[in-house]
């Protein structure tokens, strides 16, 4: 329909009804990984033992929650899986598209990072909670265990 093209030409702007991502994932992981983006910021030595890491817990809401698959087998995949991103995100320090590419995805020491990555939801936020939230604002919290220690416990 032509006449949709034009529609408001001029008044409305369709960049600000669009947003930008800034990983290179699905934007429900973005979430999570500016929480690990706040961790590695502030507590960057420690991510560079990654092998001490035990367990990594996302809570998030719903949609997010079912991203958590830990063995994604291609790109696609690893850009839906919370768990994937997480770890490629600690492992390369960045969410780069360099950091979703096929040869990441069968990155052993990635995988078995993801493998401790365990994505729940989190009942307070609720499906209705997703409806009020702003892109830019949709919840997860991380909480990173090496070895029964709580080393972010100030964040």
């Amino acid at each position: 329909n032509p006449e949709k093209m034009i529609e408001k030409l001029g008044e409305r702007w369709e960049i600000a009804r669009n947003y930008f991502k800034i990983h290179a994932c699905c934007r429900y992981n973005h979430a999570s990984l500016d929480c690990v983006e706040t961790l590695l910021n502030q507590n960057a030595q420690e991510f560079d033992l990654i092998d001490k890491i035990e367990k990594i817990e996302v809570k998030s809401y719903f949609w997010a929650a079912e991203l958590d698959d830990k063995e994604p087998k291609n790109v696609l995949a690893g850009k839906f899986s919370i768990p994937f991103a997480v770890a490629s995100t600690i492992y390369h320090k960045n969410s780069k598209t360099s950091s979703f590419t096929i040869d990441k995805v069968k990155n052993s020491k990635i995988i078995d990072l993801a493998k401790k990555v365990e994505v729940e939801e989190y009942p307070e936020l609720g499906m209705e909670a997703v409806w009020r939230i702003e892109v830019e604002n949709f919840p997860a919290f991380i909480v990173v265990d090496d070895k029964g220690n709580d080393f972010f416990s100030s964040i």
